[in-house]
């Protein structure tokens, strides 16, 4: 049987002034119940590459990958059982983020609304989880939701949240 080919990350240009480089953590594993995410060496050797050329070309570089790096204190209490299955190199991540200008960290995983700031080479780099986009729940943090991001150069300008049941 032959091995898949790497195919992250990819680059998506957001217009002129930022891209998307959307990395894979969550093929690591048998079983997705219990396999905490992994982005592995490659795609963050290849990352900061990429994060490095474009920085040179004076654009911003948003991160984007499935698993959380990190949980804000508020929402530790609420996510206890379910805090398994982190991004297993988080520090990584938060490395890279502390040694070059990442305009903002996109991910997933939680099923609720959070923003974290991290230390970063271009100052605080926000690390967004929008939640889920199909979520039901009477808990405001955990509805629906999808963010709407405007970027430029100089990063993050403003984030919109689309939430499912409010006015």
């Amino acid at each position: 049987m032959k091995k898949a080919v790497p195919s992250y990350p990819h680059v998506v240009p957001l217009g002129d002034e930022a891209v998307l480089v959307a990395l894979d953590s969550a093929r690591w594993g048998e079983d997705p119940w219990t396999t905490p995410g992994r982005i592995g060496g490659d795609q963050l050797r290849a990352a900061r590459e990429i994060v490095r050329e474009h920085a040179k070309l004076g654009r911003a570089v948003v991160l984007a990958f499935h698993h959380h790096v990190v949980l804000p204190p508020e929402r530790v209490p609420s996510d206890v059982h379910v805090a398994r299955m982190p991004l297993a190199d988080a520090d990584q991540v938060v490395r890279l983020v502390a040694d070059l200008p990442v305009a903002a960290v996109l991910h997933g995983h939680r099923h609720t609304a959070f923003r974290v700031d991290l230390p970063g080479a271009a100052g605080a780099t926000p690390v967004l989880c929008a939640g889920s986009a199909s979520r039901v729940a009477d808990e405001p943090v955990r509805r629906a939701r999808a963010y709407v991001y405007e970027i430029d150069r100089t990063g993050v300008r403003s984030v919109e949240a689309l939430v499912s049941g409010s006015e």
